[in-house]
């Protein structure tokens, strides 16, 4: 029996199913065949091999090397969509702890974080489109109250409920917030419909409203947020630096101050 060349059985193993369908050089090629005269393993081993898989011919589709290549193909599949899924995973997980720290755990806001400037008793009720179907729309509390623009960088949530004729409307804003502070204050409007069971109102644990109690008549503004709270004819309304601004399909807009006065009327 010839020596044994010097090309490793294990190199020459994983070689064996290119050398079998003709696919390495020549230089490979003989080492090989010099490895095979004098490795018994090795020619054992190709003998197996080309039991297993007969060689075919360069026009049949189906080689061992294009065999190796699906195997290839199928596996970087398989990374693919195991990649995928760790991602998709990692994504659910992180939309779970913004849910958990920003969308559960909220914290209310009292009435020391938020400062009540304006608070109206209005009765629409006279109006031609005041009334809808549950009739508290025509009858309200107008709310204007402003709170530091920090405490709500992350969003807020409002919740009103009703208790043996109470109304009580949480503010409520993330557990966590951004830690960014500004002196900026966020003005808001806010209607709290009633209708004539109703005894009381409070706005982030603070009562604003009793019934009975005199309050001063609402200016024209209240009426204007109501038209365009409820969609009536008007097509848009804001609140810029305690101006009331009350726009119209027509292009003509109103404006008024904090007092109620008209400041402006006309087309923009």
């Amino acid at each position: 029996m010839k020596e044994k060349t010097t090309v490793k059985c294990e190199v020459v193993q994983d070689l064996l199913p290119l050398y079998h369908d003709d696919v390495v050089n020549e230089v490979t090629k003989k080492e090989i065949e010099e490895h095979l005269s004098s490795c018994e393993s090795c020619t054992a081993m190709f003998r197996s091999l080309c039991e297993d898989i007969p060689k075919q011919n360069v026009g049949q589709e189906r080689t061992t090397k294009k065999f190796f290549k699906l195997i290839m193909k199928e596996e970087r599949r398989k990374r693919i969509i195991l990649t995928t899924l760790v991602c998709l995973c990692a994504a659910a997980v992180l939309i779970g702890v913004y849910k958990l720290l920003f969308g559960v755990n909220l914290k209310p806001l009292t009435s020391d974080d938020i400062n009540i400037i304006k608070v109206y008793e209005y009765d629409l009720s006279d109006n031609f489109y005041a009334n809808d179907s549950n009739g508290k729309n025509s009858k309200g509390i107008f709310v204007y109250y402003s709170i530091d623009a920090d405490k709500i960088q992350n969003g807020s949530e409002g919740k009103l409920s009703w208790d043996n004729g109470v109304a009580d409307y949480d503010f409520k804003v993330p557990l966590l917030g951004s830690g960014k502070k500004s002196d900026e204050k966020y003005t808001d409007i806010i209607t709290i419909p009633i209708d004539d069971d109703a005894k009381e109102v409070r706005f982030a644990g603070k009562t604003i409203w009793k019934k009975g109690d005199a309050y001063e008549e609402p200016p024209a503004y209240v009426e204007g947020y109501h038209r365009f709270e409820y969609s009536y004819e008007s097509s848009g309304f804001s609140v810029i630096d305690d101006h009331f601004i009350l726009e119209m399909p027509d292009g003509t807009e109103t404006v008024w101050d904090i007092d109620g006065n008209v400041l402006y009327e006309g087309k923009q």
